[in-house]
């Protein structure tokens, strides 16, 4: 919102000047489109990246982030198992599915042991 020469901070409503990028009352980042410069549009939205991922993580977004990779990690198994379950299909299809499915299982642990690895480093 601007009033004349300032804008209005979302975060506490205090008054901060149309140039500003953040907000001199509770250091909240401004609304983008009040700033004209792309410099200042860049870092206004790499702050505001950084505030997102710089918290600590919620339990529930790991929980979720695994029932994601574990449903993955299933269907990883499932290639595989398609790969070696039926001996008359052509070699090539066998081979795919072997490939496709150890890809995507050793893709999904290295994913979800990193999510896990920086929930438990954001703990600290």
């Amino acid at each position: 919102m601007s009033h004349g020469n300032s804008i209005t901070c979302m975060g506490c409503t205090g008054s901060a000047p149309t140039y500003a990028v953040f907000c001199p009352h509770c250091d909240g980042l401004l609304p983008p489109f009040t700033t004209v410069d792309p410099y200042q549009r860049i870092a206004a939205e790499g702050q505001m990246d950084w505030r997102v991922t710089g918290r600590p993580m919620n339990p529930i977004v790991v929980v979720g982030a695994w029932l994601m990779f574990c449903l993955t990690l299933l269907l990883a198994v499932g290639a595989v198992a398609e790969a070696f379950r039926d001996p008359n299909s052509g070699l090539s299809e066998r081979v795919l599915f072997a490939i496709l499915g150890a890809a995507s299982a050793t893709l999904t642990i290295v994913f979800g042991s990193r999510v896990y690895r920086n929930f438990r480093r954001r703990a600290r």
